[in-house]
């Protein structure tokens, strides 16, 4: 495949992306939607972040490993879920999720987690050398 293919698909996409985000809003500016159909969208976005995150926490092969490597992303989720409820913030929900799954006997969850904690201290200090001290 060379690269006027490539350009072509891109070029493609781009063009089926902006007319299926337009035209729905020059189609629809000055009209009023009925009741049941604003009501009806407004559960596609929580729907499509629900499918999103169960396909992260059920995968096909998850119960590979064993019983309890499958269930931690299920636990994680079940420690998440009631702190989103209550505080309603992301960052406590992400600090709540990434906590709970602190345990777990991956390098790759460790890294994940020092770089969560490494963004959240520069974004308190200002500079990732300003809080070297600190750790």
């Amino acid at each position: 495949m060379g690269w006027t293919e490539f350009a072509l698909i891109g070029i493609g996409c781009a063009l089926t992306i902006l007319i299926f985000r337009t035209v729905p809003l020059f189609a629809l500016r000055g009209r009023e939607l009925p009741g049941w159909l604003s009501q009806a969208l407004a559960f596609i976005p929580p729907a499509a972040f629900a499918a999103l995150i169960a396909n992260d926490i059920f995968s096909p092969g998850m119960f590979d490993a064993g019983l309890w490597p499958a269930m931690i992303p299920v636990i994680a989720a079940l420690i998440v879920i009631p702190v989103a409820i209550k505080t309603k913030s992301l960052v406590w929900s992400i600090v709540a999720g990434v906590g709970s799954r602190v345990r777990e006997p991956s390098a790759a969850r460790r890294v994940v987690l020092q770089q969560f904690l490494h963004l959240l201290l520069a974004s308190q200090f200002g500079s990732p050398y300003n809080y070297q001290l600190c750790l």
